[in-house]
């Protein structure tokens, strides 16, 4: 199991209509904004040369890759790519191999690998790769988006793209739920509040954290006790709820006034034995970058 500490993004844009105008640049700007973009913390630089806010039409690829050409070989002449990790936000194969030969790590791609060609250049130069949902296409995601359940709906968008991803050879993903790509403002809101849904990694310590304290305090009872905790782990994940993390502070409160019986020295041990354990994974969770929290 992989857990990724938080990195800092820089996002430039090659074009005139991008959703935000203080993004765009010019070919003369591009040292400055990359090494400004530097100093100020950035770890990964994603560069685009195609609109994607709502309404906005595709362009040939060929245009798409002359906007980009100037900006990337001075990426590669200046050795940009040995300071920090660069994203290219595209769906276009053309665009994107000619760029992962000139350092840069990371596909960005708004379709969420929907074309065969982009699996195939990204797993031939080992590539990060960050699926994207979208509904429709940029032209017309606005246009009355609907879901029966947009976090469901997602996930099983999700699944589906992974192992796409996976039969082709890439390894390296990043999931990107599309706030704003086919979305309501209630879709939105609703994704925002339920992102932690789409992160197993944390979910999985979780689960884990809350088997170790019992297997500590409830020996005697552990069947039983396990099979109520499993039915309602997996309760709470079809529902979309975060009850794991209920589940575990509920027991923080419960377990000492359950288990203490007079016999102070095993109680005393236990309790310190899990409030190490509780410690030492929140602070290995900030040192990380992680949003670790039981409430």
């Amino acid at each position: 199991m992989k857990m990724y500490e938080t990195k800092i993004m820089g996002v430039l844009n090659a074009n005139e209509d991008s959703f935000f105008k203080d993004s765009r640049f010019s070919y003369k700007e591009a040292n400055f904004k990359i090494e400004k973009m530097i100093e100020d913390g950035a770890k990964i630089i994603d560069i685009g040369a195609v609109s994607s806010k709502p309404g906005s039409i595709a362009v040939d690829e060929n245009i798409e890759l002359n906007r980009l050409k100037n900006i990337v070989d001075t990426i590669y002449k200046e050795k940009y790519f040995e300071k920090v990790d660069f994203s290219i936000d595209s769906y276009s194969p053309l665009v994107i191999d000619y760029v992962l030969n000139k350092g840069f790590k990371i596909v960005n791609d708004i379709t969420g690998l929907k074309n065969d060609e982009v699996c195939k250049v990204s797993a031939r130069y080992d590539a990060k790769v960050i699926i994207m949902h979208m509904q429709n296409t940029p032209s017309n995601m606005q246009k009355k988006p609907v879901y029966e359940n947009v976090v469901s709906d997602i996930d099983e968008y999700f699944k589906k793209q992974i192992q796409k991803a996976k039969s082709f050879g890439i390894q390296d993903i990043a999931l990107d739920v599309g706030i704003g790509f086919g979305k309501t403002l209630e879709h939105n809101l609703e994704l925002l509040n339920k992102l932690e849904y789409f992160n197993v990694s944390l979910n999985y310590i979780y689960f884990f954290v809350i088997i170790f304290l019992i297997f500590m305090f409830f020996e005697h009872k552990i069947k039983k006790i396990m099979s109520y905790l499993i039915v309602l782990y997996f309760i709470s994940i079809f529902l979309f709820i975060d009850l794991s993390r209920i589940l575990m502070l509920v027991y923080l409160v419960l377990a000492p006034l359950i288990i203490y019986n007079g016999n102070k020295s095993i109680f005393i041990k236990k309790t310190l034995a899990s409030i190490t354990l509780l410690i030492s994974i929140f602070c290995w969770s900030i040192f990380r970058g992680i949003n670790f929290s039981l409430i």
